[in-house]
């Protein structure tokens, strides 16, 4: 293919330049005066024009595969600046002078906590100006990592938790996708409303209800922990050791108890006493949950490093294909509905409105499941259903 040359010029999107340059602020890193004066989109001839030289080889072609993209929507306005030497110039004083030293002054203050600068390293990349201030920053995430857990416990605001882990890494300080300090995080969050639930039914003449509920959650954030372990470990387990911990991870025991807290017409010790007995119907219905969603988000999960899977555990355990591993789980999922059923039939040892609890529970979780991962990716199936529900009429 010969080599061609192509000039590009202002001849798109022309109105463009009547539009504001930016926000109302003084903090803009562009010189006012450009500003003001429309200087960056001046229509006077420019001293430079920029040019792209385009070449491409017979052997690159042959030796690659090509992907074909619609032509751009913009044309050339994107490629095209107009470029006076003085503009940047002055651009570039302003930086030095004015810009680096105020900003270098708000990020170092003594006074300022690790998580208020942190917060500031993150506006500084968002403002994609962070490489001016390298060196200082390097110093306070290298002080800040050394008291990494102390910073995680004490902080109760996950969008602040959600900068600091990216700020972390974006800088090269390892941190893992799940860490037992953000577990401690989860817990009090729920231990809070818990609390608040417990005063309420207090109120109410309702005591020790919610026992069950504060001890299934102490239980589930330690299964957490070692399904974390095994990700950031990279171990895949026996198919028999992952379910030993995976069917207690879906926690649908735990939504049940909180479903439980506010009935009036049950014997509170009489329901704590059945539900610590661990029934057969809440570990059937934990067990088909794990097995259909371990199916559904096989490639999501490993994509993320979660290699405890349970349909990857089996292929690794018995040297089978994905297809062959995911026939067998969907094999065990029958006789687990099948417990579900009969506890929910044949149970005396509960009333019909606690059982019908699971039951309901499993329904929902088909709904979620039956094409495909609907619970992550709910515009999907799961959205037309909702519109149906509850957006369009139901005609009488």
């Amino acid at each position: 293919m010969e080599a061609s040359k192509m000039c590009f010029g202002l001849k798109t999107l022309p109105n463009v330049h009547n539009g504001p340059l930016c926000h109302n602020t003084n903090l803009s890193l562009i010189p006012c005066d450009l500003l003001q004066n429309n200087t960056l989109f001046s229509q006077k001839p420019t001293k430079h024009l920029l040019c792209v030289k385009a070449e491409s080889s017979g052997d690159l072609e042959s030796t690659r595969p090509l992907t074909y993209f619609p032509p751009s929507t913009w044309g050339d306005y994107f490629l095209s600046v107009p470029v006076d030497d003085s503009d940047f110039e002055a651009l570039e004083q302003e930086i030095e002078s004015v810009m680096k030293p105020k900003v270098r002054d708000i990020l170092m203050r003594p006074y300022n906590s690790d998580k208020e600068k942190i917060r500031i390293i993150h506006l500084l990349i968002s403002l994609a100006i962070a490489h001016y201030f390298e060196s200082e920053i390097e110093e306070i995430l290298h002080q800040a990592y050394q008291k990494l857990d102390e910073l995680i416990s004490e902080e109760g605001d996950l969008e602040t938790i959600a900068i600091m882990f990216e700020v972390f890494r974006l800088y090269r300080h390892k941190m893992s996708c799940e860490l037992p300090s953000s577990m401690r995080i989860i817990y009090q969050s729920v231990l809070k409303t818990v609390e608040d639930i417990d005063r309420e039914m207090k109120a109410r003449g309702k005591f020790g209800s919610l026992q069950p509920t504060i001890d299934e959650t102490k239980s589930l954030m330690i299964l957490y922990v070692a399904l974390a372990k095994w990700a950031h470990a990279g171990h895949v387990p026996s198919f028999e050791d992952y379910m030993e911990i995976g069917i207690s991870t879906p926690g649908l025991d735990d939504m049940a108890a909180y479903g439980f807290i506010s009935m009036d017409d049950c014997d509170e010790k009489q329901l704590n006493e059945w539900f610590s007995s661990k029934p057969k119907i809440f570990e059937a219905l934990n067990t088909a949950f794990r097995l259909r969603n371990d199916i559904v988000t096989f490639e999501q999960e490993l994509s993320r490093g979660q290699v405890a899977n349970g349909v990857n555990c089996y292929m690794k355990q018995h040297g089978v294909t994905k297809e062959a591993a995911v026939e067998v789980l969907r094999k065990m999922e029958p006789g687990n509905y099948k417990i579900m059923m009969e506890e929910f039939v044949s149970s005396k040892a509960m009333p019909r409105q606690i059982l019908v609890r699971a039951v309901n529970i499993a329904r929902v979780m088909d709904l979620y499941y039956k094409d495909g991962d609907g619970y992550s990716h709910p515009d999907q199936n799961l959205k037309d259903l909702i519109v149906s529900l509850f957006l369009c009429s139901i005609p009488l």
